[in-house]
């Protein structure tokens, strides 16, 4: 019979509790990365750098890291990678780069990293650097200079695919030792060509 429901009496009840919200803060956008590689003004789509190339190069950046100054080329061992830093070291300018200099510290193989004004993470090595500091120990100059080792022989070239990956290297450093712009100078060296190229930053 349905008079069985007037057996139980209707109790009144609440309503479920509701879970507790959480305001969560805006979402930011993941920071992106971009490493010096990158920075170069060229694609390489269709080509890259043999194995012997990069470990030649990798080879040649080692003993050019192992060099102070000019006078470590006498520890230098027989070999061709060898031959190609010698050959260097016996330039002019190489008098400069790898001289003693007073008031100055010596970058080699530096690793940076940083996050530019539009929020991406930068990351990359300078080969060689010379920091240069007034008598208060104050930077007053900075100067980079990157080894490469491309088989390329033209200068403009070199200056297209490398200003824009120095141009940061050059930030880098104008903001970790307060320098202008304009008091720091950026500097390749093509093995391949044998010579020291300015850049235009």
């Amino acid at each position: 019979s349905a008079d069985w429901l007037n057996a139980f009496p209707i109790v009144a009840t609440t309503s479920c509790a509701q879970p507790k919200r959480h305001i969560l803060p805006h979402a930011s956008p993941r920071i992106g990365r971009r490493t010096a590689s990158k920075e170069k003004s060229f694609a390489r789509r269709n080509s890259r750098a043999s194995q012997g190339a990069k470990e030649f190069g990798n080879k040649v950046h080692d003993l050019f890291e192992s060099i102070h100054t000019i006078e470590d080329s006498q520890t230098l061992p027989e070999s061709s990678h060898a031959e190609v830093v010698k050959s260097a070291l016996a330039l002019p300018e190489s008098q400069h780069w790898f001289g003693n200099h007073p008031n100055t510290e010596i970058l080699r193989e530096q690793a940076i990293e940083a996050i530019d004004p539009n929020g991406t993470w930068f990351s990359g090595v300078i080969d060689r650097a010379i920091i240069h500091f007034d008598e208060n120990m104050r930077a007053i100059k900075a100067e980079i200079l990157d080894y490469k080792t491309d088989s390329i022989n033209s200068v403009d070239e070199l200056k297209e695919r490398y200003t824009s990956q120095l141009g940061s290297y050059a930030k880098v450093l104008s903001s970790v030792y307060q320098l202008p712009s304009s008091a720091i100078r950026a500097t390749l060296l093509s093995t391949k060509l044998n010579t020291y190229i300015e850049l235009d930053l």
